[in-house]
């Protein structure tokens, strides 16, 4: 009885430096009174460090732009696709209250870099990299030239497109990073650069034998498909992941979802292309 006596007295002494006191007052405490006042104490003490632990979630408003399957509005109305799914997960993992902001591409990139958003959702391209994180959650992307042509003579330069047209999608980076002298290209007129408003609009021009070439990414086949388009052929020329971007004004949300990218690559719930494994992801996705 005296060594438990001991151990309640150390207890208690513990307790009274996070707020707990029990004090006798000029008389004996019962140990039975004592335990039930330490039970108390200790149950108290646990909630306030449960509190503690708790943290607020924080709204994050994110760009993004029409790229079905990867990411589009539903029929529904709700924002959804391949990353879609996994990123509403991943803020749900972090305790993060995503707010997806579908945008005209050139916008959603200008929002970013004028931090009137806080994340967005695109390749990882360097002029992002002065204002903002990119994300440890990465998505293999590929993209290139399409065209009627066959593949084998399809051109992986600038030079073997001269004096024919080129599609691109009015806003995007990739071409340029790619090519790196597009514009200079277009300038002396060394080809034509024709630009198109949306993927499937670029599609339907070049069916349309506006130009030869197509410059997208190969999610685009999701369109071909779709639409029952004959005859393209696609040739990849760029690698990149596609990643979130999060403004260095809010590393709070960055670390969060990090956090909760990796907790769910540790609670095995991402294939090998860091999107949702298949159960999930047929149970939650929702076509455009």
């Amino acid at each position: 009885m005296r060594a438990v006596s001991i151990v309640l007295k150390l207890l208690l002494k513990k307790l009274s430096r996070t707020g707990c006191v029990v004090q006798a007052q000029g008389h004996q405490v019962s140990l039975f009174r004592t335990s039930y006042i330490l039970a108390l104490c200790i149950a108290l003490t646990s909630l306030q460090s449960g509190a503690a632990e708790h943290r607020a979630v924080l709204r994050v408003d994110i760009a993004v732009f029409e790229y079905p399957p990867l990411y589009h509005t539903a029929k529904s109305g709700k924002f959804s696709g391949l990353i879609g799914e996994t990123l509403k997960q991943i803020c749900a993992e972090a305790d993060l209250d995503c707010r997806f902001q579908m945008r005209p591409v050139s916008r959603a990139y200008a929002e970013l870099e004028r931090a009137e958003v806080q994340g967005l959702v695109t390749v990882n391209f360097k002029r992002f990299k002065t204002c903002c994180f990119e994300s440890k959650w990465q998505y293999p992307w590929k993209s290139g030239l399409y065209s009627k042509l066959p593949v084998s003579i399809i051109p992986s330069n600038l030079a073997g497109m001269a004096g024919d047209g080129v599609i691109i999608v009015q806003g995007w980076q990739s071409p340029y990073s790619y090519f790196d002298d597009l514009e200079g290209a277009e300038r002396r007129g060394d080809l034509q650069v024709h630009r198109a408003n949306s993927s499937i609009a670029a599609l339907r021009m070049l069916d349309r034998d506006r130009a030869v070439y197509l410059w997208g990414g190969g999610e685009f086949q999701w369109y071909i498909q779709q639409k029952a388009i004959a005859g393209l052929h696609f040739k990849p020329l760029m690698n990149k992941p596609m990643v979130l971007w999060v403004t260095k004004e809010s590393p709070e949300i960055a670390k969060r979802f990090d956090s909760g990218y990796q907790s769910l690559q540790a609670k095995g719930l991402l294939d090998t292309n860091n999107l949702l494994i298949e159960h999930l992801m047929v149970e939650r996705y929702e076509d455009p």
